[in-house]
């Protein structure tokens, strides 16, 4: 009998509640034992696909359950039975199973942020925001006096390429819609709350979600604003 340890780090496609779609990475450790297999780097990572593939499916049921995406930890249990239950099917016993951590990637914790971000200015009166965007503008001006005429040239450069970039981001969204309503196969696309609200008329930059100055460039982040809207092209 083969007794040996898998350890896995299975990134998942998340529906939050709140966020939508998020990814999560799940890090943990299990130890099997099995009849026919005897812990080499083959049965390693057969066992580790089948790990992976039982976590995503529990994800998905925490998911349609409603369960917020930060308090997974809390179901380590439905996790762990979701794959015994998995490898017994194969003959493969789970000995241990131990869950480490459950994070959101780096790139679905910026659009959490982001979004925290954004909801904390919504909650803000318009006296609240004025006096915001005037101190994110003054510090923005002292930012930019501070800066030679080339160093002012690279922040502005930055700023297009930022704005570029979210650009692209939007644009994958928009595609991912347009699969979705001609009957195409869903794919998990995460975008900023940033986002959304510049699609909705808000006046917040959509790359950082501060209030837009009107001005144009953003005054928090120095991202470019379309001078019509105020919000990034």
């Amino acid at each position: 009998m083969g007794v040996f340890a898998v350890r896995f780090g299975t990134e998942a496609s998340y529906n939050d509640v709140e966020y939508m779609f998020i990814v999560v990475k799940i890090i943990g450790e299990a130890q099997v034992s099995c009849d026919h297999r005897t812990g080499d780097e083959n049965d390693i990572e057969t066992v580790r696909r089948m790990i992976a593939g039982s976590l995503m499916e529990t994800a998905t049921r925490l998911a349609s359950e409603k369960c917020p995406y930060d308090q997974l930890v809390a179901h380590r249990q439905d996790f762990s039975q979701g794959v015994a239950d998995t490898l017994k099917g194969y003959d493969i016993t789970l000995n241990s199973f131990n869950i480490m951590n459950i994070a959101p990637v780096e790139k679905s914790q910026r659009i959490i942020d982001q979004r925290k971000k954004l909801k904390a200015f919504q909650a803000m009166s318009p006296e609240e925001l004025a006096k915001k965007a005037e101190e994110a503008n003054a510090a923005a001006q002292r930012y930019l006096d501070s800066l030679s005429p080339e160093e002012r040239q690279q922040a502005e450069e930055n700023a297009r390429k930022m704005a570029e970039a979210e650009y692209a981001e939007r644009q994958k969204l928009i595609d991912e819609a347009k699969r979705i309503a001609a009957g195409g196969p869903v794919v998990a696309t995460a975008t900023t709350a940033a986002t959304t609200a510049a699609s909705a008329g808000s006046k917040f930059c959509t790359n950082c979600g501060a209030p837009s100055s009107g001005g144009r460039f953003c005054s928090n982040c120095g991202s470019p604003l379309d001078p019509a809207t105020g919000v990034c092209p």
